[in-house]
């Protein structure tokens, strides 16, 4: 069977075949820029995530057309794509797997981008930092996985604070590892029945995400 040749965009819609994703650039562009501002107007940093799309265009509308600001991907190759499309802060948004971390250093390596960890446990910091010492010259961004309510993954900062400080400061003192701050995900805001439900959430998250954060030692200044 001869093969269709390939389409030259734009092209009428009609030309397309199925299945096919149509997106509307003005949409998500003015949403992006929706986003931008209320950060903006909020005061705080936005790292954007990319897992849904996995598209780098419509990644660089999230950040305003500044690769430097901080995207985080949900798999390995999503932060090869990414680092390579020049996005140079990229986060590695699942706590990380001893499998993981040789691709991992490989695309830090190559792109020379900013390639971060999310650590729950100290199992996946041994195994890291197992790796790092095997590893010379291999170095990641590192952040502390808090659990504020989800109850699915990371350190269960409000039940067992103690232990969330421990393991961020095993993280802080680590030799090839950058301590940036906590990351917490309360995923079960998306069951919510209202927008003020799940504003209580993001409340309730933002509170216990800064009141465990008050009693981590200073990482040295270092950037979120």
């Amino acid at each position: 069977m001869a093969s269709q040749p390939a389409l030259q965009f734009p092209c009428d819609i009609s030309a397309l075949t199925t299945p096919a994703l149509l997106v509307d650039l003005c949409k998500v562009r003015g949403n992006c820029e929706m986003m931008l501002r209320k950060a903006e107007a909020a005061g705080v940093g936005m790292r954007v995530h990319v897992k849904t799309h996995k598209i780098p265009q419509i990644a660089e509308m999230q950040v305003g057309g500044d690769k430097s600001k901080g995207v985080v991907a949900s798999t390995v190759p999503e932060v090869a794509l990414f680092a390579a499309a020049g996005f140079s802060d990229v986060t590695y948004g699942v706590c990380v797997h001893a499998s993981k971390l040789p691709a991992l250093a490989r695309v830090a390596e190559s792109s020379k981008a900013r390639v971060s960890l999310l650590f729950d446990s100290e199992v996946n910091l041994d195994e890291t930092e197992a790796f790092l010492a095997q590893n010379p010259g291999a170095r990641f961004g590192a952040f502390l996985k808090t659990d504020t309510g989800y109850h699915r993954a990371g350190v269960d900062v409000v039940r067992d604070p103690a232990r969330g400080v421990a393991l961020a400061t095993r993280l802080s003192a680590a030799a090839s590892l950058d301590f940036r701050g906590i990351y917490s995900h309360s995923g079960h805001a998306y069951a919510a029945s209202s927008r003020e439900e799940a504003a209580a959430i993001s409340d309730q998250e933002c509170r216990a995400a800064a009141a465990f954060a008050q009693r981590l030692p200073d990482p040295g200044g270092a950037p979120p």
